[in-house]
């Protein structure tokens, strides 16, 4: 017992040098996304403001597709020891519940912290004739065979969002996945593609500038940045409510002392008045916190993500 007690002090010892050694080189933050879109900026602007603090740069690096299965197994699989983590979003905790089979659970990632919550923004292109929500989904169902939406892939919350409108307003609308959101809005755009849910942060502009229209939000609440935009729950659907989400995790096995640093250095970053003012906009709430709180998010997140998928049968197959 004394040996084995011995033994145990010496790894925790180890652990706690490393830390205090960490970070000694870059850090890598995977973006399961494709370049452009609200991941992006997230990330970028949040690695920027980890770098002061931890004194290395943070590199963003892209591995998108798979319905950021890729870039999240990529994480999972990576060494444990804190140069390689992971902006994770909506899709985590939902894509468990839409594929067969996936190569890595949700379990197999640390939570750190949780980043942000914010709402969509339902737009269609010009091609649409209706000017509010109950036109539109009167002009989906008189044409239920030439009305889509688009997705930034399989889990996204643009998915999400189609999938639990067609089943409250009970339309037919088919599912596009894309694998980026600026793939899907150029179509949207083109009129080859009539719908979609947004990122405010990605949306405003386009709908600012005439390119798209700006039908509802998904919040129950408005966003103070479109006042005047509707929630789909005021428009006859009160209970409709879809959120986005941003969350910084690593490899289940990461020192817990990196844990605990990385997440100090996080919430520091996120409440730093430069951040907030760049990121704070369009509805998005920063949502910083302990690993303990995100690994709660991620649970109660989880168990709303398979009644949804119960509900509306949605199937990445």
């Amino acid at each position: 017992m004394l040996l084995g007690g011995l033994a145990a002090t010496e790894v925790v010892h180890a652990q706690s040098e490393a830390a205090s050694a960490y970070p000694s080189r870059h850090i890598t933050m995977i973006l399961p996304y494709s370049a452009g879109g609200s991941g992006d900026k997230f990330g970028r602007i949040l690695g920027r403001a980890m770098e002061k603090r931890l004194g290395q740069p943070v590199v963003i690096e892209f591995k998108p597709g798979g319905g950021t299965n890729i870039g999240t197994d990529f994480v999972v699989h990576a060494k444990p020891d804190g140069y390689t983590l992971l902006l994770a979003g909506t899709p985590l905790t939902i894509n468990p519940f839409l594929y067969k089979k996936l190569p890595f659970s949700i379990d197999d990632l640390a939570p750190i912290s949780i980043v942000s919550i914010s709402p969509y923004l339902l737009v269609v292109g010009s091609s649409v004739p209706a000017k509010t929500l109950p036109e539109f989904i009167a002009y989906a169902k008189k044409n239920p065979d030439k009305v889509s939406y688009a997705s930034a892939g399989i889990g996204s919350g643009a998915h999400m969002g189609g999938a639990l409108l067609n089943l409250v307003a009970g339309l037919n609308m088919s599912h596009v996945p894309y694998k980026s959101s600026s793939q899907g809005l150029t179509d949207i755009i083109g009129g080859s593609v009539q719908m979609t849910l947004t990122p405010l942060v990605v949306g405003t502009p386009m709908v600012e500038s005439g390119r798209l229209r700006a039908l509802a939000v998904t919040s129950l609440k408005r966003s103070k940045s479109l006042p005047n935009t509707p929630t789909i729950a005021e428009q006859g659907y009160p209970r409709y409510e879809v959120l986005g989400w941003y969350g910084i995790m690593a490899p289940k096995a990461t020192p817990p002392d990196i844990l605990r640093k990385l997440n100090e250095v996080i919430v520091a970053s996120l409440q730093e008045p430069d951040v907030v003012k760049a990121l704070e906009v369009d509805g998005i709430e920063l949502k910083p916190g302990s690993p303990e709180e995100f690994a709660a998010f991620i649970k109660r997140t989880a168990a709303d993500s398979a009644a949804f998928v119960k509900a509306t049968g949605a199937t990445a197959e």
